[in-house]
């Protein structure tokens, strides 16, 4: 994948689960750097904390917001120390799905944003959700990857929309080489047209 973006020249953003990765996840930091990726913090690690049947979150309404912003805290200073002005001061909740309070809380001083879902979100001012998932290139339920004639589909009905801006999301399951054959025809193609830009639209830092 990440030599893949940087053929076409793409700054990516990597969203990495940070328990233990600083400790066990050298190879990967070498190559992170190596390619001069962006990161972002995916929670703290993949655990689905949901008493409620059939949803999925790490952040439910009644977990403990101290605990969890002081984790956040730190693991976001650690890994400054590490990716420097790549690490974005976004976080990126896993399931897409965090507490309203807890989200409220971070941004008060250690992130600006929080990215989430926007799939479900077509009519509304793009610029206002530039930092969502707009087309995710998984089917969850069931999972399995989506075909190129989906993909292709969602993105003429947000440019049809009237949508400008377009976030993309892909994930560690499904990057295999099937995957990366569609992505590189995929990229190529955008590639092609002048009036497509592959762009960074999230904050570079934290403002004061």
């Amino acid at each position: 994948m990440l030599r893949l973006l940087s053929k076409y020249n793409i700054k990516g953003v990597f969203a990495v689960i940070p328990h233990n990765f600083l400790e066990l996840g050298a190879y990967q930091i070498k190559l992170l750097k190596k390619y001069d990726t962006y990161v972002t913090l995916h929670g703290i690690h993949y655990i689905n904390c949901s008493k409620t049947e059939g949803t999925k979150t790490k952040f439910p309404d009644d977990c403990d917001i101290d605990a969890q912003c002081k984790k956040l805290r730190e693991y976001q200073k650690n890994f400054q120390e590490v990716f420097g002005d790549k690490l974005l001061p976004v976080f990126v909740p896993p399931y897409n799905s965090i507490s309203e309070k807890l989200e409220q809380e971070l941004l008060k001083d250690t992130f600006l944003l929080v990215s989430k879902d926007n799939r479900q979100n077509h009519h509304k001012d793009n610029m206002a959700f530039e930092y969502n998932i707009d087309i995710d290139f998984m089917h969850w339920e069931p999972f399995h990857l989506k075909s190129e004639e989906e993909i292709l589909t969602e993105i003429m009905n947000r440019i049809s929309d009237g949508q400008k801006l377009i976030g993309f999301n892909s994930h560690f399951k499904c990057m295999n080489s099937k995957w990366m054959k569609i992505l590189d025809k995929l990229l190529f193609t955008l590639s092609k047209f002048d009036n497509v830009k592959f762009v960074m639209p999230l904050p570079l830092t934290k403002q004061k």
